[in-house]
């Protein structure tokens, strides 16, 4: 169609208008979509504030090196409601946003965050990587046992590594290196970068250095807060949060986010972290998060300050926190040099998150050479399946897990590996589960390694609820002693079938009166030791493993002494 004169258009327009049947007077012409108000910032500016308003898009110049400055100060020093762009169009070019008076970024409304630096690899065990420079900043994780220091590193350079009969472990080499910067200073940090809006935000490739307050909360680094279904679609990939005074990346009740290939470093608090239910009101749902994904992203370095804030601080430190929610899934994952208070560990599925359905899927994660545990369950829960596969934890200062808290069912350690740590595995939960239920509801840990040998290699420990199922150690592999300490409390019942032990292999010293241990040979044999000493018993064990469970299935006439049925 061709040009048309205005007059012509209001013609026209008052056609339609009388055929929709609308007073005299009124046009219903159909509104042109806005065009979006561009401005471009080449160079350096330096404002107290900025704003950009619903509809507009504010560009860092992509070929351009560029720095915004902002002094102010408080809350949204920094207010995005329309877009913000920054793309450099190569390596060369680096985009930042500096606080300087420590401001925050909002992004409000239906304000969109469109980030995208030059690809880099976040981490990896080589030393060495295509999209790496030899100017890069490159921080080597500790790996040797009793090390929990980090140090710079030179690219292309020799891992440390160490070698048993397991195999080879390479210790994971940062690049805290990017071409889009969004920072505070080192005596004055930057607030947040907060996301409260209702749409899906993409942000790779990014630094955030110098950011946080670890005195207030909600002030985190990276914040995804109570967005609900408008996060979904989210990604953050391949970003670096850095130098950080609070827990660096949160994705709080908000649904559908992508965590990709993220390095938290040098971080205050969890580093991969989402509130509780709130105090004393566990049933309460409004902070669970769904759908988020965290995969090949690391955790490291992370530790408390002097602070002791229960709230913005807890004993329990952790890399990552399993929070409560559905869906979530944390795959090919680490948490190195994990420091600070009571319980720290690698991974933490915490107790607050008991009243919700808060189960996640745990692959290939690892944890190593912090200072206590690699993981810390603390759950009491009758009602989910946790599957934790090819787990490695090792060179920690305590032990490669503490698995408690009372009871809890649905926990199931498969091919996992445990080795060189400062003590055993130790269990402190037993079984709960309800009858008629197939091994698919046990405790359980099958094919998995205890090569712990400070110590002992399993630690039974004292249990305050009584189990209603045996614990099940299946096709798994022991180094040293297996300790049972379990009298000054409830007695346990615990099940070795096809393991490598014998009567000589436990210790009984400390165990309940009324505890159980059956083991049911390769061969078929079995025996049942208690503290008064050990018998002969017909097989137990019918074949059944948490691999194959059969969710559903009941037998009426189940006999919780027996092994599945």
């Amino acid at each position: 169609m061709g040009m048309i004169t205005r007059r012509e258009f209001l013609k026209r327009t008052a056609i339609a208008a009388a055929v929709a049947g609308a007073p005299a007077g009124v046009l219903l012409a159909r509104p042109a979509p806005a065009l979006a108000a561009t401005e471009r910032i080449s160079g350096s500016q330096t404002v107290t504030t900025k704003t950009v308003a619903a509809g507009d898009v504010l560009e860092f110049d992509p070929d351009v090196s560029t720095t915004l400055t902002l002094t102010g100060s408080g809350d949204t020093t920094m207010l995005v409601e329309g877009t913000l762009r920054m793309r450099p169009s190569s390596a060369s070019v680096v985009h930042t946003i500096r606080f300087t008076g420590g401001g925050e970024l909002i992004v409000n409304g239906g304000g969109r965050l469109d980030i995208q630096g030059t690809q880099k690899t976040g981490w990896n065990r080589t030393g060495d990587d295509p999209t790496w420079s030899a100017t890069d900043q490159l921080i080597v994780a500790p790996i040797a046992k009793g090390d929990y220091t980090f140090r710079s590193f030179t690219k292309g350079s020799s891992v440390p590594q160490i070698s048993n009969r397991h195999g080879s472990f390479a210790a994971e080499v940062m690049n805290l290196t990017r071409n889009v910067v969004i920072e505070g200073t080192t005596s004055t940090p930057m607030r947040r970068i907060m996301m409260i809006g209702s749409a899906p935000q993409t942000i790779k490739y990014a630094e955030v250095r110098h950011a946080g307050d670890p005195d207030e909360v909600g002030f985190y680094p990276i914040h995804f807060h109570l967005m609900g279904e408008g996060a979904r679609g989210s990604i953050v990939q391949g970003t670096v949060v850095h130098n950080a005074h609070h827990h660096a990346f949160v994705v709080h009740g908000s649904h559908g986010v992508t965590l990709r290939d993220c390095v938290a470093y040098d971080v205050e608090g969890d580093a991969y972290w989402w509130d509780l239910p709130p105090e004393g009101d566990f049933g309460n749902r409004i902070n669970n998060t769904h759908d988020v994904l965290y995969e090949d992203c690391i955790a490291a370095d992370v530790h408390r300050t002097d602070l002791e804030d229960p709230v913005t601080r807890p004993n329990e430190l952790s890399g990552f926190l399993m929070g409560a929610g559905t869906n979530n899934t944390a795959r090919r994952c680490v948490a190195v040099g994990i420091g600070g208070g009571v319980r720290t560990s690698g991974f933490h599925w915490p107790s607050k998150a008991n009243a919700q359905t808060s189960p996640w899927v745990f692959e290939d994660c690892r944890t190593h050479n912090s200072r206590e545990h690699g993981i810390f369950v603390w759950q009491n829960t009758d009602s989910e399946r946790h599957g934790i596969d090819r787990f490695v934890s090792f060179h920690n200062g305590l032990g490669p897990v503490k698995h408690g808290a009372y009871n809890n069912r649905g926990y199931h350690y498969r091919n996992c590996l445990f080795f060189g740590n400062g003590g055993g595995f130790e269990q402190n939960a037993q079984t709960a589960t309800k009858p008629g239920k197939l091994t698919a509801e046990r405790l359980s840990f099958e094919e998995c390694i205890f090569d712990d040998t400070d110590g002992e290699s399993l630690l039974l420990r004292d249990h305050n609820l009584a189990p209603s199922m045996y614990t099940l150690y299946l096709d798994s592999q022991f180094a040293s002693t297996i300790r049972v300490a379990d009298n000054d409390r409830l007695n346990g019942w615990y099940d070795f079938v096809r393991c490598n032990v014998e009567t000589g292999d436990f210790d009984t010293s400390a165990m309940n009166s009324n505890s159980i241990i059956r083991v049911q040979r390769t061969d078929g044999t079995a025996f049942e030791l208690t503290r008064s000493g050990s018998r002969t018993i017909p097989a137990f064990w019918d074949g059944w493993s948490s691999f194959v469970p059969k969710p559903g299935e009941e037998f009426p006439d189940w006999d919780p002494t027996c092994g599945n049925r």
